[in-house]
């Protein structure tokens, strides 16, 4: 699992270079084992700040590489935090409060939805691609998945 593991330190501080404004001692990245490739993003605000605990769970040998779509997952997990980072900086840290806040807001209403009127997997994810917030970090996802991919895959 060692070079998968610096392949995402690669593709983070690559995208941090980019994005000077974020705070790279606010950020903390967890590997673990896993079965498969999996994310999440702990976000909590205080003092003004927001914090991000980013949990990756991933099963390599220790010589394996991530594949792109590996890659093009923990790169859609950078997104949220650049956003919400440009957000704060330009707007305040309120308003990031208020775009977490609507984000999750839609994807209750659109679990709940989907949960009334037995929706299928695909419907679901098709619907959670048309949320506003979401739409958003796919774009950033896609645009840092073509400038960081050839360099991370070496």
């Amino acid at each position: 699992m060692e070079k998968a593991i610096k392949q995402l330190h690669m593709l983070m501080n690559n995208v941090l270079a980019d994005f000077s404004n974020i705070n790279k001692r606010r950020i903390g990245v967890w590997v673990k084992e896993g079965d498969y490739l999996n994310s999440k993003v702990e976000i909590t605000f205080e003092d003004n700040c927001i914090d991000y605990e980013m949990y990756i769970y991933l099963h390599k040998e220790e010589q394996e590489i991530l594949t792109p779509h590996e890659m093009y997952i923990f790169l859609h997990e950078m997104s949220h935090i650049v956003i919400l980072e440009k957000i704060k900086n330009e707007q305040g840290i309120k308003a990031a409060e208020m775009y977490l806040n609507e984000y999750k807001d839609d994807i209750k209403n659109l679990e709940k939805k989907a949960k009334k009127e037995n929706w299928s997997d695909t419907k679901i994810q098709k619907e959670y691609e048309n949320i506003k917030c979401e739409k958003q970090t796919d774009s950033l996802t896609k645009t840092l998945f073509e400038r960081y991919v050839r360099i991370a895959s070496v």
